[in-house]
């Protein structure tokens, strides 16, 4: 298996659900789970953690030993966070979070320390302020 569509096909499947029974489980349209079955497109990185909670693990977990941006990115979409909403979180710019998650900036001491904390951090499905809309 090599998608997160792969791994939503093969639960579904052993489990005997339809598209439509997966999609009400994780808040999508069911054209969408045909999508991300076929490889049409990828999940929005909100849909990560309903995904995760469907299949009951993480499928994609980064390695203790991957690089700083590996986890930090990984984390978040694990977490169904956007980079602003993560920014917000670790109180930096947007934009900075897009430069640490592709390396083209290094997180500074007393960032880095908030990124260790924010990976063991396993946030609830509704953070007011953080990963809801308002």
């Amino acid at each position: 298996m090599n998608t997160i569509g792969d791994y939503i096909r093969r639960a579904r499947l052993d489990r005997r659900l339809r598209q439509i029974d997966v999609a009400a489980q994780i808040g999508a349209d069911p054209l969408t789970v045909l999508n991300w079955e076929t490889g049409a497109t990828e999940p929005n990185f909100r849909f990560f953690p309903a995904i995760t909670e469907f299949l009951g693990y993480n499928p994609f977990p980064p390695r203790m030993e991957a690089p700083i941006n590996v986890r930090l990115k990984a984390h978040r979409l694990q977490t169904g966070l956007s980079q602003k909403k993560l920014a917000k979180l670790l109180g930096v710019d947007p934009g900075t979070i897009g430069k640490w998650e592709d390396e083209k900036t290094k997180p500074t001491e007393k960032s880095l320390k908030k990124i260790l904390r924010f990976l063991t951090l396993r946030l609830p499905a509704k953070v007011k302020g953080v990963n809801s809309d308002a």
